[in-house]
């Protein structure tokens, strides 16, 4: 497929906003691409999704932006990349015991769990309905044989020291291929221009 024909989609992860990806898209600044903000930062008002494009697209997710992904498909894509992603949270322990800090100290859970991630600057106004609402979305949504069933070139970058996600997991999944980059948990961040060479090669691969 001609990549100057092809979109990006993005979905960022719990904590963050669409300028998450501000990066990356710098690097791929020849390819359209689109954000969508889930709105955990600020207001949603004050992120206002741009229009979702309607043609041929690459849809890229970081953590819980490719399980949202997943769950939801809102656009109709031609291939997959899982950044430090999953189709279904692999730690409910520590999950349980972060949603329990949240509804004491929404505030403290978020920034700690920001912290645990490498981030050093933290985001100023919290949107703590959308963010419990994201936490719900962990614990509950389970897209497993939705990303099993994909027809379409599924590729998932993982970070080896990842504090958050650890493991292959999307091992027995054939068809997903897997690499791994000596980083953690914002690789979209610390490794903008791996991820953004993966994004490319997965583009031309269409």
């Amino acid at each position: 497929m001609n990549t100057s024909s092809t979109s990006l989609v993005f979905v960022h992860g719990w904590g963050f906003d669409a300028s998450f990806w501000d990066g990356v898209r710098d690097a791929l600044s020849d390819i359209p691409s689109t954000t969508i903000d889930l709105g955990f930062i600020g207001s949603q008002a004050s992120h206002p999704t741009p229009p979702i494009p309607t043609g041929p697209c690459m849809a890229v997710g970081h953590s819980l932006g490719f399980l949202w992904l997943l769950q939801n498909r809102p656009v109709d894509w031609k291939g997959l990349i899982s950044i430090n992603g999953f189709a279904r949270f692999p730690s409910p322990g520590p999950l349980a015991r972060m949603i329990e800090m949240f509804d004491q100290t929404p505030e403290a859970a978020t920034h700690g769990f920001l912290h645990s991630c490498g981030l050093e600057k933290m985001p100023q106004i919290l949107n703590k309905a959308r963010l419990r609402e994201g936490l719900d979305w962990l614990a509950e949504w389970d897209a497993t044989a939705i990303l099993a069933s994909q027809s379409v070139p599924v590729l998932a970058l993982s970070g080896s020291k990842d504090p958050i996600i650890s493991g292959d997991v999307f091992s027995g999944l054939s068809n997903v291929q897997h690499q791994s980059y000596d980083g953690g948990h914002l690789l979209p961040r610390t490794a903008t221009q791996w991820c953004a060479q993966h994004i490319r090669a997965g583009l031309v691969a269409l």
